[in-house]
């Protein structure tokens, strides 16, 4: 059976999408599309930092990122930095290379943030 759901309550539910965004990590950092997003900040090579408009109610929210490397290494990872852990109004993000052993900047990078805001 469906059922109908309205923006208003769908936009307050923590299965819904709440923030993402989609950005070049490589040269001068450019947000190509984003939903919630203030800003992505650059802390050096394969280190961005996502920014949201509206902040979540706590850090305890679900992340969804990915990452693509562009010099014919192999691909990369993007995860969430053990040292930074996300507060409620930003998520730090490091893009790695496909060994694992190398911070990289990654011309495509993706994240999806849900939760409670």
């Amino acid at each position: 059976r469906a059922a109908f759901v309205s923006p208003g309550r769908q936009q307050y539910h923590a299965s819904a999408c709440k923030a993402w965004v989609n950005f070049n990590g490589i040269g001068v950092l450019a947000i190509r599309a984003s939903y919630n997003v203030s800003s992505v900040t650059d802390g050096g090579v394969g280190i961005y930092t996502v920014n949201f408009t509206t902040a979540f109610s706590t850090a305890d929210y679900g992340i969804v990122a990915v990452g693509m490397q562009d010099d014919g290494t192999g691909t990369s990872g993007m995860h969430i930095d053990n040292d930074v852990p996300p507060t409620a109004s930003a998520c730090r993000l490091d893009s790695i290379n496909a060994a694992g052993s190398a911070y990289v900047d990654s011309p495509f990078n993706g994240a999806a943030f849900f939760g409670d805001q």
